[in-house]
């Protein structure tokens, strides 16, 4: 899966994967996880990741709660099609 911001980057990444006879995966592209600021999580920021929230004890529904009800839609909408 990618996130979102990533759909108008799709075409191009196809296009290179053909030139250099690749196979072309399969994209999901799922809604950006935010923080309670609004600000996307990403190693770029170095957000903690889901992998480190599980290591600390976090359950799946403790995570899921930690981004609110606008992104848990987006999440329980992004396991159901996959």
């Amino acid at each position: 899966t990618r996130g979102e911001d990533l759909v108008e980057s799709t075409h191009i990444h196809r296009v290179l994967q053909s030139i250099l006879g690749l196979k072309t995966p399969f994209y999901f592209h799922h809604p950006l996880i935010l923080d309670s600021n609004g600000a996307r999580l990403s190693k770029r920021t170095r957000a903690q990741t889901v992998r480190a929230m599980k290591t600390l004890g976090y359950s799946p529904k403790d995570v899921i709660n930690l981004f609110g009800k606008k992104n848990l839609l987006s999440l329980l909408s992004l396991i159901k099609n996959t």
